[in-house]
């Protein structure tokens, strides 16, 4: 798709982070969709996951582009491994990858915005509630098998897409970002001063 596009250096870093931000946008999608579902299911009620108010969760486009982009640099070191090691090592990489960022992205939401999003206090070898084994595990299983099956079929359909298309969708999709994150950021503000008046 964009690398058919002809030019320059700064050509070339724009394709980059029109490709970037279409992968943000499409995980974050298919991360809300996968959590929105299950947590529907599980508490048999529709639940809107995550902390923007559309269907987007910025943690799995983030999650999701950490571990494409490092396994793709780490395959080029892997020439001697095996195929059963080089899937092993990528599915390692994938647990400890997410397991970072869902700590360090629990961390900011809570010194931001004093609440919990999540919170795993009650499972077994948690980390301050942020991270546990089991979740771990998980989002790492997920991962690897979006490396290894999701992407290289998303691959294949952006490809389709015309160059001019890619750079407005981009383009829209960065304006409904900041949107969406400006305005859920003043509804947890206001939520929190709503909560403090009312308990003073």
């Amino acid at each position: 798709m964009l690398n058919t596009i002809s030019g320059g250096e700064v050509i070339h870093v724009y394709e980059q982070m029109v490709d970037l931000i279409l992968c943000f946008a499409f995980y974050s999608m298919l991360g809300w969709m996968t959590e929105t579902i299950f947590k529907s299911v599980r508490d048999r009620r529709l639940v809107n996951s995550g902390f923007l108010s559309g269907p987007f969760c910025p943690i799995y486009g983030a999650g999701a582009l950490l571990v494409i982009q490092s396994g793709q640099m780490l395959d080029k070191s892997w020439v001697g491994l095996g195929y059963a090691e080089a899937l092993l090592v990528k599915l390692l990489l994938a647990i400890i990858l997410t397991s970072i960022l869902e700590y360090v992205t629990g961390y900011l939401l809570e010194t931001l915005f004093d609440n919990k999003w999540w919170d795993y206090s009650d499972e077994f070898l948690n980390i301050k509630g942020r991270v546990c084994l089991k979740y771990s595990v998980y989002w790492g299983g997920l991962a690897f098998l979006l490396i290894e099956q999701v992407h290289p079929l998303y691959l294949r359909a952006i490809s389709q897409i015309s160059p001019v298309s890619a750079y407005i969708g981009a383009g829209l999709l960065v304006m409904y970002f900041v949107f969406d994150g400006v305005k859920s950021v003043v509804g947890v503000l206001d939520l929190q001063r709503l909560m403090t008046v009312n308990h003073d």
